[in-house]
């Protein structure tokens, strides 16, 4: 169950388990958005209201509708947006709006990823594009372990 008053706990297993990446996976996927930093503490309503206007704007790599949509659901399944979302054993273990899993891989996107949501999003869609190649595929698995009781993430 997802609590959406003060921070946010999820009590299901985290997305980004423990699988191995490339260290320099984020830089290889080529996200063009430019914005410097987008608060933590920005409402998660806000959060993914500019995401998917930077999407429409082309500012990520995909920016279909269609991709936006896999996008959105599995993001609202895991944090519901919300950059200090975690999956109850805290913030080390697992956070962020990806539910890193360690949090810490998040700082390959950008040492202020506790900090700034857009380094939080920018490393989800850097895991989802090296471990998935879109967000549509990554989807998929969520909803695949989901229905098999392995809890969801993908």
């Amino acid at each position: 169950m997802i609590a959406l008053l003060g921070f946010l706990t999820v009590s299901s297993l985290p997305i980004a388990q423990s699988m191995p990446l490339k260290e320099s996976f984020v830089t290889q996927q080529q996200v063009r958005y430019t914005a410097t930093t987008m608060s933590t503490n920005t409402a998660p309503s806000v959060i993914r209201s500019r995401t998917y206007k930077a999407w429409k704007n082309g500012e990520f790599r995909w920016s279909s509708d269609i991709q936006w949509r896999c996008f959105d659901n599995i993001i609202k399944k895991e944090s519901a947006w919300n950059p200090w979302s975690t999956n109850g054993m805290g913030w080390e273990e697992t956070g962020g709006i990806p539910q890193a899993h360690p949090s810490r891989k998040m700082a390959s996107a950008g040492k202020d990823y506790r900090r700034n949501a857009w380094t939080q999003i920018r490393w989800g869609l850097g895991y989802i594009y090296s471990v998935y190649g879109t967000p549509c595929r990554a989807w998929d698995r969520w909803q695949y372990r989901a229905a098999t009781g392995k809890y969801g993430w993908y």
